[in-house]
């Protein structure tokens, strides 16, 4: 036999050597081998610890034995009487627009009378932001008087009066104790017997944050529950009592965040971490509040929200209430 051609010869050994390579690749590498080499098992588990985002804390939210039962919220707006004079036990309610008025402010009144004394008014240039109604948040036979006042524009300031008449004129409860220098509370006054006593509590929003690091929109207003006080026969400011309500209040911010079904980095979770952080923190759990916030707050202004916001806690009366 003549001796083969010298490219068959070369075409034969890159072949062979091919062959070779592709088998220990194989053997190598198959995921057959690949779970039984404990080395390489080692090196992935190692890689993908360290590129493992370190998961947040979740906050623990208190079940409500009601949460079942779909809940109907009471509007006081239902309450409202729109007789411009109403008699009730004695009293006389009056509500009128005056020609002789000395400034528009002034126009209109909103009158709590008896025998001819004016015990209690409120002024607006509009008859409109001006109501008042019978509610019974005391579970007596007799009801409450609640007089309302609404001022300034998109961001009005809302005022309440809840008298007790009988057997006296009392005054129970008075947002105005609270939006003098600034509205620290503000918007819709709510009843809701938290407790099932029959005696009502109600909520408003704190607004001490309003336009904090925020628009009018995107601000927080921390839930703020009011009871009945028997001793001082007057509602006052109870968030530490009722903290497991408002703590449930919160139960859809924290399943979306715990979910992560908001987009990170929006501003939609900027403003569920900080309405869970601030609620937190007014109903007497600062430093669960501030461990959250710490955990969970990653945008920019961090040091500057956190710096300014300590600053602004400690004008507030309701934050002076829980922690002084």
């Amino acid at each position: 036999m003549k001796n083969p051609p010298k490219y068959f010869l070369t075409s034969l050994l890159t072949f062979f050597l091919g062959a070779v390579f592709v088998f220990g690749w194989y053997f190598e590498f198959t995921p057959k081998n690949r779970i039984n080499k404990p080395e390489i098992n080692n090196r992935l588990s190692s890689k993908s610890t360290k590129t493992k985002v370190k998961s947040k804390p979740q906050i623990e939210i208190y079940a409500d034995e009601n949460d079942s039962e779909e809940k109907s919220l009471i509007s006081l707006k239902d309450f409202w009487i729109k007789d411009r004079r109403f008699s009730y036990k004695g009293y006389t309610i009056t509500k009128k627009c005056y020609e002789d008025y000395i400034s528009d402010d002034e126009r209109c009144k909103l009158r709590l009378i008896k025998k001819g004394k004016i015990i209690q008014e409120f002024i607006n240039y509009d008859e409109t932001r001006l109501e008042y109604g019978l509610f019974n948040f005391l579970g007596k036979k007799d009801k409450q008087l609640v007089m309302y006042r609404s001022e300034g524009g998109s961001c009005s300031v809302y005022n309440y009066l809840i008298y007790d008449l009988e057997p006296s004129p009392r005054l129970i409860y008075d947002s105005r104790k609270y939006q003098k220098d600034k509205w620290y509370i503000n918007f819709e006054l709510i009843p809701i017997d938290i407790d099932k006593d029959g005696v009502f509590e109600f909520t408003q929003a704190i607004h001490t944050f309003d336009f904090f690091h925020a628009s009018h929109a995107t601000s927080v207003y921390p839930i703020a529950v009011f009871a009945y006080d028997k001793k001082s026969k007057k509602y006052k400011f109870s968030n530490r009592k009722f903290s497991k309500f408002i703590i449930n209040e919160l139960k859809k911010d924290s399943d979306w965040l715990n979910k992560r079904n908001v987009e990170a980095g929006s501003i939609e979770e900027k403003y569920i971490i900080r309405n869970i952080f601030l609620n937190l923190i007014y109903v007497g759990k600062k430093q669960e509040g501030w461990d959250f916030f710490e955990a969970n707050y990653d945008f920019e202004d961090k040091k500057e929200f956190t710096n300014d916001l300590r600053k602004e806690l400690k004008t507030c009366p309701f934050y002076k209430m829980l922690y002084q």
